[in-house]
């Protein structure tokens, strides 16, 4: 059972270590952006930026939805930046995990505890603070390599009830999509509904694993310790142990399987406002 923990630990640790900041900021298409125009609201608007051409951008956002902004009516555009929570949390995860493998027992026994404890007190708040944003030059900070924006659409003409898609650019009207290094276009006048995935709901992972795990741990550790002839008395602190375990592998689980934001965008949005 130890071990079994150790290797869950081993493979969550890859995609938390993975959520570390770029270095240095550049764009594909998909990249998440927040787009602050001279003429628009102070709070920009959030979506993905899909392409550039000459001296326009391609994005997506609720608000403008399939929209070509000038970059001339730019006033400042940032992308999304991650913290170092991930790291530290998946690094620890990885070096417990590492040393459960290998010593079983022990040593490795507290670092996993720790890698859990942790978990149970940063990621709850890695998840409910604000979006990280950087600033970078849309016109020079290209680099280049499959992306494209997580999208769900319905086009029923085209056989498509509900289907999720990464839209990598689109022109007059037609929308290009990048799956499996095919490029497929589709009519925007076949598509009934679109929406874009604003990221992930990391709160509502975590708060729903952390329940359903510190559940499963209480029952699990309660169970098994009567079973085993234990004296009731001492139960308590054996529930209290199974739901700080439970919740925390429960949490580190909902916070890597959250569930996708998704909000509906426009077919035929306002045109970026002009200065």
């Amino acid at each position: 059972m130890f071990r079994i923990l150790s290797i869950f630990l081993l493979v969550a640790s890859v995609p938390l270590a993975g959520q570390t900041p770029d270095s240095g900021p550049v764009l594909r298409s998909g990249s998440s952006m927040r787009l602050i125009l001279r003429a628009g609201p102070d709070s920009g608007y959030i979506g993905s930026v899909l392409a550039r051409s000459g001296d326009s951008l391609r994005v997506i956002t609720p608000e403008l939805g399939l929209a070509q902004v000038a970059l001339e009516d730019v006033a400042r555009f940032e992308v999304e930046s991650s913290n170092k929570t991930g790291l530290l949390v998946g690094l620890t995860a990885a070096g417990g995990a590492v040393a459960g493998i290998v010593q079983g027992a022990s040593v490795a026994e507290s670092l996993l505890l720790g890698t859990v404890f942790a978990a149970v007190a940063v990621l709850p708040g890695s998840a409910s603070e604000p979006r990280r944003w950087r600033r970078v030059d849309p016109a020079v900070s290209w680099r280049g390599g499959p992306g494209g924006a997580r999208v769900r659409l319905s086009a029923p003409g085209a056989g498509f009830s509900t289907v999720e898609l990464r839209l990598q650019d689109f022109q007059a009207d037609t929308l290009f999509f990048m799956e499996g290094g095919i490029v497929p276009s589709l009519p925007l006048g076949e598509v009934t509904s679109l929406e874009l995935s604003l990221g992930y709901n990391r709160r509502r992972g975590v708060a729903v694993g952390s329940v359903i795990g510190g559940i499963a741990g209480i029952v699990y550790g309660g169970s098994v310790y009567l079973r085993a002839g234990g004296d009731p008395v001492v139960l308590l602190p054996i529930v209290g142990i199974g739901l700080a375990l439970g919740g925390g592998f429960g949490g580190v689980t909902g916070y890597l399987l959250a569930p996708r934001r998704w909000q509906r965008v426009p077919l035929s949005g306002p045109a970026p406002p002009s200065r």
